[in-house]
């Protein structure tokens, strides 16, 4: 189709392939399938590697695994390869005769992969003789990964290497920090004699912070040494991130209690996540008065925690729409830049979009059709384009015809996406009449 002729001809040139990537990801159209296979064939590996990138995001597993699976076996090139051997995994198309083939690749990196995943599926035996192999590997990075996912299957003879790699001060900070994610992310108990060192406040906040999460993941007293670490702190941003922690944990509630008496932010939230499972207006009064005060870190939190209510149970999340509704409508929209109180309140029409209940969507609707503010009618069309269920394109539809160009244009971007045929005479109109960026131009094309 003509669609398909021009995505694929401006993924290979180099000016649009950037542009054209982030088109394709963004538009979640699983009718994609013919045009990521072209793509995934391509002569260009970068353009190869694009197109294994996104096809697990956007297409149903069974295409996006005939594709992955494709370049996996293959693609000449390994990076290729080991980017398809992980998208596989991410979508959950990842077979024990996958994982054997990649362990006969004469690639460090594809076999890492390939051992790690079968450690995480129980099935240590089979990866044993390739790990020890990488652990003679020339690359420092790969040596340590494999030796973590020894200690992973307990093999504790690995804590020493470990150990002493950790704390020593020429190891990357990045290299560290993947590190302190792998314990995390895959739950390696035997490696918890590692992380304490990490806690201390002489590490940057963002080490100090993964070997909690770690902690959290690996120890069966996390509840404790959260509370205490949230009692010693003087970090906001540590503090709210163990809150988190501890929030999630199921043995929580009494030191959560004990925090909530505290009579700073932290005490207030805290009172938040004691009443979330519970009473739905309870839930909402309390997150209203924290957004109100307009602390960055804990607006943060709110959505993010509002954003994981909605995802878990969206009648439940129902009290959130009018909270949602009111600090878009007082949060102050600058016309022309992109701040960070802006990101943040696209981040709460995005959650209003997924909720969709008739609440949340009456919210919508009126910030619209009937907000005075024309920078903020066009955030929240602009947000909503990322918002795929059905009733969105419902509610933008009347925008066609509101009068205000860069609304129209988000309105009509939105229809194109659900297929509208509304869109097609309104965006060929705009493009005849408004000056748009770059890149609107090329999504209206």
């Amino acid at each position: 189709t003509k669609a398909e002729t021009f995505f694929i001809r401006e993924f290979n040139r180099d000016a649009g392939m950037a542009l054209m990537f982030a088109t394709l990801r963004s538009s979640g159209d699983q009718r994609l399938t013919p045009i990521l296979a072209a793509l995934a064939t391509s002569g260009d590996k970068r353009v190869r590697l694009a197109a294994v990138d996104i096809a697990g995001e956007i297409l149903t597993a069974k295409d996006a695994a005939t594709i992955l699976r494709d370049r996996f076996l293959h693609d000449r090139v390994m990076t290729v390869r080991a980017k398809a051997l992980v998208e596989l995994e991410l979508i959950k198309s990842l077979t024990l005769a996958d994982l054997n083939v990649a362990l006969g690749i004469d690639d460090d990196e594809i076999r890492l992969l390939a051992a790690r995943a079968l450690v995480r599926r129980g099935k240590a035996k089979q990866a044993t003789a390739a790990l020890v192999a990488l652990t003679k590997s020339r690359d420092r990075d790969t040596e340590l990964f494999a030796r973590m996912t020894l200690l992973a299957a307990a093999d504790t003879a690995q804590l020493p290497v470990l150990q002493t790699a950790l704390n020593d001060s020429k190891c990357r900070v990045d290299l560290r920090r993947l590190l302190l994610a792998q314990i995390r992310e895959e739950k390696i108990t035997h490696a918890a004699k590692l992380l304490d060192r990490f806690t201390a406040i002489t590490w940057p906040l963002e080490t100090q912070t993964l070997a909690w999460m770690a902690i959290n993941s690996v120890d069966p007293a996390a509840t404790r040494r959260l509370e205490q670490a949230i009692a010693t702190s003087d970090n906001p941003i540590l503090q709210m991130n163990l809150l988190r922690m501890l929030s999630s944990r199921t043995d929580a509630t009494a030191a959560l209690e004990r925090i909530a008496k505290r009579k700073d932010l932290i005490g207030q939230v805290a009172k938040f996540e004691l009443v979330r499972p519970h009473g739905k207006i309870a839930a909402s009064g309390t997150a209203d008065a924290l957004l109100a005060q307009g602390h960055p870190i804990v607006i943060e939190y709110l959505l993010r925690r509002i954003g994981e209510d909605i995802a878990a149970a969206p009648a439940r999340s129902d009290c959130y729409a009018k909270v949602l509704g009111a600090f878009i409508r007082t949060t102050k929209i600058h016309p022309t830049r992109m701040t960070a109180a802006h990101d943040r309140a696209a981040r709460a029409v995005e959650l209003l979009g997924r909720l969709a209940t008739p609440a949340a969507l009456g919210e919508l609707r009126t910030l619209l059709t009937k907000d005075a503010s024309i920078p903020r009618r066009s955030l929240v069309a602009a947000a909503l384009y990322r918002c795929d269920n059905k009733a969105i394109a419902v509610l933008m539809a009347p925008l066609l015809r509101c009068g205000y160009p860069r609304v129209q244009t988000y309105a009509a971007l939105r229809l194109a996406k659900a297929s509208d045929p509304r869109a097609v005479g309104v965006l060929m109109q705009l493009q005849k009449q408004v000056s748009l960026e770059d890149d609107v131009r090329t999504l209206v094309q």
